[in-house]
């Protein structure tokens, strides 16, 4: 039998590398606040975690892949030192040295089996016009709803789940076992409170909410407010149910009470 350790540092490291949602159209400066010191040039097609746009940038994080020795001795990067990814790809270079307040080292594994490894996120902002709009989810989920209205079927919001690597959500499944939902974490960055950024809701094949803690452009939907942040957009309510019991059932869920 497999020995599963190596496969799970091999989906931990896959996670914190593919997690990232928006997508770098670059060449783009890398700064230490809007329109601040310029840190990284980084590459077209680096992968960022973003927070909100907040007045046409985003507070953004990226990660390098670190040496053992390098996290050991406290990596501090310097001008001009090249960085990359996980698969050894040159994702930008640094044009500045880069603050101690500007990075977080990381590592896991290390036990018998289970090799350790290492990387770093690196903390900084980019203009609203260095984030390819497409990569953005609200942006092509917006489209999407908007070309489905009328069908809104998991068959037709399949290849979207996927390629925006939404998982499973329990958080209803005390209340609503036969519910299904997919979300996506909202980002990190930006000290937001709340804790996922979009939530599919499907009853059987049908999509019937959407939660979520950014805009979405979905003309003629009333939003209902959760909690920390998050929003609630119901097309129907479950079968049996009716609106204000669907929207206590959901706070609760977020509240962790019965």
């Amino acid at each position: 039998m497999m020995n599963p350790k190596p496969l799970l540092t091999l989906l931990m490291i896959f996670l914190f590398f593919s997690a990232k949602s928006e997508i770098i159209d670059g060449p783009a400066n890398f700064r230490l606040k809007p329109k601040g010191k310029i840190l990284v040039s980084l590459t077209d097609g680096v992968h960022v975690e973003c927070s909100q746009l907040e007045n046409g940038w985003f507070n953004v994080s990226f990660t390098i892949s670190l040496t053992k020795q390098q996290f050991e001795k406290g990596y501090e990067i310097k001008m001009g030192e090249k960085l990359f990814d996980d698969k050894n790809k040159l994702i930008g270079v640094a044009v500045a040295n880069i603050p101690s307040s500007s990075t977080s080292p990381h590592t896991s594994g290390g036990a018998p089996g289970n090799p350790a490894v290492y990387w770093m996120e690196i903390i900084g902002y980019i203009s609203k016009s260095n984030i390819k709009e497409g990569s953005i989810p609200e942006n092509t989920f917006d489209i999407l709803i908007d070309r489905n209205r009328t069908a809104l079927k998991f068959d037709n919001l399949r290849n979207y789940i996927f390629e925006n690597k939404y998982e499973k959500d329990d958080l209803l499944k005390k209340f609503y076992p036969k519910l299904k939902a997919f979300s996506i974490s909202e980002s990190a960055v930006g000290g937001g409170s709340a804790l996922d950024r979009i939530t599919l809701v499907f009853e059987n094949d049908e999509l019937i909410a959407i939660i979520h803690s950014r805009h979405l452009k979905i003309e003629n939907i009333k939003d209902y407010d959760l909690l920390y942040g998050n929003k609630i957009i119901i097309f129907r309510p479950p079968t049996g149910e009716n609106l204000n019991s669907f929207l206590k059932k959901n706070k609760a869920a977020y509240s962790g009470t019965n």
